[in-house]
């Protein structure tokens, strides 16, 4: 999965996680994006780890989630 995280408050932050819970074939899986560092009022691209199938997956109805510790 690919997309943007854009960070809109005045703090930098590093070690970013943003995961996404998936379904695949009945079992819920979760795809994680690591993002180094983002600076105040930057975007940055992401793109997730990926399944080991290529079957057809489905985002579960609950908005991703996203950790990360201010920078010093």
């Amino acid at each position: 999965m690919e997309g943007k995280l854009t960070n809109s408050s005045e703090t930098a932050y590093r070690s970013v996680m943003v995961q996404f819970r998936v379904q695949d074939s009945g079992s819920k899986k979760v795809l994680t994006a690591e993002i180094a560092r983002v600076a105040p009022g930057e975007s940055v691209a992401f793109v997730t780890n990926q399944l080991q199938s290529y079957a057809t997956v489905m985002l579960v109805n609950e908005p991703p989630e996203i950790t990360a510790e201010p920078a010093d």
